[in-house]
């Protein structure tokens, strides 16, 4: 029972403290709200000193979070929460046009702040078992944004006050989460961090699992960036605040939805999905739906990025930090950019945008060729497959043939088993070590492949026995081992 009340506990920290959090975040998307009396050129200026400062802190926490301990990203989180609770106070202190230095503090204060505080709660929630820790980034997504959208779409501004409050809120909480027993992260050590990049190169996680979903994360941040450049222009479209602001919670819901009903999670293919809304969406003759579609897109997209790490890192978390580090760095720059593309196209206006030939094409084409790309690499890695260790030798699968420093079980009750249901070698194995107790991070770090491949080998374990649980299979291995015993 106590074990159970300390995860609730810690499952409520964790959402409400990175909710709060996340509401500072989206509500640093739309400075307007921040400085709801600030000219279009202070914006600028913010987001300039925003999104540039939060590459720089981004890119310095991936290489600390790589030799650092514990004990010092725990005080870099905590220099992150003083350096946002500094930049949103200089939000509330603008002086019109003769406030540029105070506005490049702000940004970059809400920048740097935000990066490393928001992966200093990934390092935490990365401590929670894989499903549960991608419900925990859904429902404070969600809860986030939709606090935001109401207080915004009400009020038309997010004040000072209820931000830095958020602020100390989401601090103290992460505070309490971190000297939760229960959540201790004494695993990441020093080391650990070399020998998880030399697990994920003998499973190739970055070229075969990683590479598609984040080149297409990147492509979305990208367009969304020049979406939300023609929507909350000067000229921008009479509802692009209100498709923008609604836009991450439809994101988060359709993400909390798709994780409590798939059970195999299929990030290619839901990457794959949302390449093909992409393609269409363009062509929609209403501007404002368009934005409403990438806003949710790009919400969708980074809680399955996150998830996406979770799933296949969450063995070698030192590793997970780095990568979302740089990945948040290069969201931030991307969507920088995003927002001068339109001008260089010469769309000053939402008005102008299907009159924007050139834009339109250079969007459709860019999308198809990362598109083409993708279906290119996926059909390499299906190929190279069954040249690489992990699940080759068909031939030998029912040998009882075994890989080099494979821990498998090599009784006949399993070779039995293999012989009468017609499980592959790699079968074989991952049953011996699960009817010994061994979980899936066990069989991830000493065989060498993903959560997922070995998920779908226990899927095609089950349905090969036709068992619907752990104990129905511990009960054919041992029943079978039974039978090796003399009488």
């Amino acid at each position: 029972m106590d074990i159970v009340r300390s995860r609730t506990y810690a499952s409520a920290c964790s959402v409400i403290g990175f909710g709060c959090l996340y509401v500072i975040f989206v509500a640093c998307f739309f400075p307007l709200t921040l400085m709801p009396d600030a000219d279009q050129s202070t914006y600028r200026l913010f987001n300039q000193a925003l999104y540039l400062s939060s590459a720089i802190a981004a890119f310095a926490y991936a290489g600390a979070a790589a030799r650092c301990s514990e004990r010092t990203t725990s005080g870099i989180a905590l220099f992150g929460y003083a350096a946002l609770s500094a930049g949103l106070a200089a939000t509330g202190m603008q002086l019109g046009t003769h406030a540029e230095p105070l506005t490049i503090c702000a940004g970059i204060g809400c920048g740097a702040g935000l990066s490393l505080s928001l992966v200093s709660w990934f390092e935490t929630i990365s401590s929670f078992q894989e499903r549960k820790g991608a419900l925990i980034f859904g429902w404070q997504a969600f809860l986030g944004s939709s606090v935001f959208a109401i207080v915004a779409l009400l009020n038309k501004a997010f004040t000072n006050e209820a931000a830095l409050a958020l602020c100390l809120v989401s601090a103290v909480l992460y505070l309490a989460l971190r000297a939760a027993p229960s959540q201790s992260n004494a695993n990441v050590t020093l080391a650990s961090f070399h020998s998880g990049i030399e697990v994920l190169r003998h499973r190739k996680v970055l070229s075969r699992v990683l590479f598609g979903p984040a080149v297409g994360f990147c492509l979305i941040v990208f367009i969304y960036g020049i979406a939300e450049a023609i929507a909350m222009g000067h000229d921008g479209s009479p509802y692009g605040e209100v498709v923008s602001y609604l836009g991450a919670p439809i994101g988060s819901a359709v993400f909390l939805v798709w994780t409590y009903a798939s059970k195999s999670r299929n990030y290619g293919l839901t990457i794959k999905s949302i390449f093909l809304i992409l393609l269409t969406v363009f062509w929609i003759p209403a501007f404002d739906t368009i934005v409403l579609v990438l806003s949710a897109g790009f919400q969708l997209s980074l809680l399955l990025l996150c998830s996406l790490l979770l799933d296949e890192l969450l063995s070698q978390r030192r590793v997970a930090m780095v990568l979302v580090s740089l990945g948040y760095a290069c969201m931030r720059m991307l969507f920088l950019v995003g927002l001068y593309v339109p001008g260089m196209f010469g769309v000053p206006s939402y008005s102008r945008y299907f009159e924007s030939t050139s834009l339109l094409m250079f969007l459709i084409y860019l999308v198809f060729a990362v598109a083409l790309i993708l279906t290119w690499r996926d059909r390499k890695v299906d190929q190279s497959a069954s040249t690489d260790i992990p699940d080759a030798d068909i031939a030998a699968e029912n040998t009882g043939g075994e890989a080099k420093g494979s821990p498998a079980d090599k009784s006949e009750a399993l070779f039995s088993i293999a012989q009468q249901y017609g499980l592959t070698r790699r079968e074989t194995e991952i049953l011996g070590l699960y009817s010994k107790g061994r979980d899936i991070n066990y069989m991830c770090e000493n065989l060498y492949l993903s959560r997922n491949t070995v998920k779908g080998h226990l899927k095609r374990i089950y349905s090969k026995l036709d068992i619907h649980s752990k104990q129905e299979l511990i009960d054919i291995v041992e029943a079978a081992r039974a039978k090796e015993q003399p009488l």
